[in-house]
């Protein structure tokens, strides 16, 4: 949010024409436009997540044969500071009512990123996630991302989110 020259974001704020930042009643001066150096930061002290969702709409798959569901993630490897990457999170909420795999997928080069759930019975709701970081911090261009899933043949894998949690760091 914006008034009068300055930027609100929860609680910080950012003040150029008083070359000063807020945060929580903390007052910085002399805050440079392009924002605080790393010099004025604690490192590994202070970080910010941000969501990539890939898959938003409860999708259910039977067949054997992994199916790659209609959600997409996209990112740009090029326009992410990979210095500042501390780590990247994928997450799916899944359950399923008998055997069955569920993957991350790069459908970008046609690759299998992640193994992120393979039930061997029938499963209640469960949230599973793996570390993708090594990956995501190698990567230069865009990418689309889906989850592909398949069931037993008989029994249904139901896949309800997908999304990727990348925390990045301030300093």
């Amino acid at each position: 949010m914006t008034v009068g020259g300055k930027a609100k974001v929860g609680n910080i704020l950012i003040d150029p024409e008083n070359d000063k930042i807020v945060v929580g009643g903390i007052e910085i001066q002399g805050v440079p436009s392009e924002g605080l150096p790393d010099s004025m930061i604690k490192n590994e002290t202070a970080f910010i997540e941000v969501f990539i969702p890939i898959e938003t709409n409860s999708q259910s798959v039977t067949s054997a044969t992994p199916t790659t569901l209609t959600g997409r993630g996209h990112f740009s490897g090029g326009l992410w500071n990979m210095n500042r990457i501390s780590q990247v999170l994928a997450f799916v909420v899944w359950e399923s009512a008998g055997a069955g795999d569920i993957d991350l997928y790069d459908i970008t080069t046609d690759v299998k990123i992640a193994d992120l759930a393979t039930p061997s019975a029938a499963t209640s709701l469960s949230i599973s996630s793996a570390d993708i970081t090594s990956w995501f911090k190698a990567q230069t261009g865009a990418k689309d991302l889906a989850i592909q899933a398949a069931g037993d043949g008989t029994n249904a894998v139901t896949v309800h989110q997908a999304y990727l949690l990348v925390r990045v760091k301030l300093g």
